[in-house]
């Protein structure tokens, strides 16, 4: 992740609402990027775990050092090494679920590494079973999604999840490894009653490096 880690670092540091507390979860990294990250945040930041580790799997490694408060609600803002939240995403997306108890999951606004072009606000299946954003293909961000409400899931990149729904509901499927355990835990979280939303003005640029092969 070195090649984006720069711009993500930047990314948090600016936002008008930071973090409470930041974990970072290397999964055997053969770069320069926990050296970034140590140099911006710490050594004592840094979480490692294999490289055959999922993304569900770097999630509950970070919770085991993070305590659940005794009163008030715990979120948990997911941050991928090649995405860089705009400096109100986190803002946003506190404020969408606000005095709202059925909202488990608030997905942002992606766009592409570029910020030029839209690639997901929100995301649900197709009849025959594919992932479908709404859009064909990545298009120009000219606001047309910026209507979104409810979807069936958001991808994990800058998901803002409730801990207490991650932790009812068992977190990440690790049988969907790489792929589909977004989707999955959207299903799951609307199954049980809870709602995803989408927070359009919560904007994070995303380069999906392992999709696009960059990796």
């Amino acid at each position: 992740g070195q090649a984006w880690l720069p711009d993500v670092i930047a990314g948090i540091n600016e936002q008008t609402r930071r973090p409470d507390r930041l974990v970072v979860v290397d999964t055997d990294s053969n770069d320069g990027s926990v050296p970034i990250v140590e140099a911006a945040f710490g050594a004592g930041t840094v979480r490692s775990l294999p490289r055959t580790a999922g993304i569900g799997q770097a999630i509950d490694a970070a919770l085991v050092t993070s305590e659940a408060p005794a009163e008030g609600e715990q979120w948990l803002w997911v941050l991928h090494d090649d995405c860089r939240p705009e400096p109100t995403a986190l803002a946003e997306l506190l404020e969408r679920a606000a005095g709202q108890p059925s909202v488990w999951v608030v997905g942002p606004k992606t766009r592409s590494w570029d910020g030029e072009r839209l690639l997901e606000a929100g995301i649900t299946v197709d009849p025959s079973g594919r992932i479908d954003t709404g859009l064909e293909g990545p298009e120009p961000d000219q606001g047309q999604r910026d209507d979104a409400t409810d979807a069936l899931a958001t991808g994990t990149a800058g998901a803002l999840i409730r801990r207490t729904a991650w932790q009812s509901l068992g977190g990440f499927d690790a049988d969907f490894g790489l792929y589909g355990d977004d989707i999955d835990f959207g299903w799951r979280v609307n199954a049980a009653g809870g709602r995803v939303v989408i927070a359009p003005r919560a904007v994070i640029r995303h380069a999906a490096a392992l999709t696009r092969g960059r990796r």
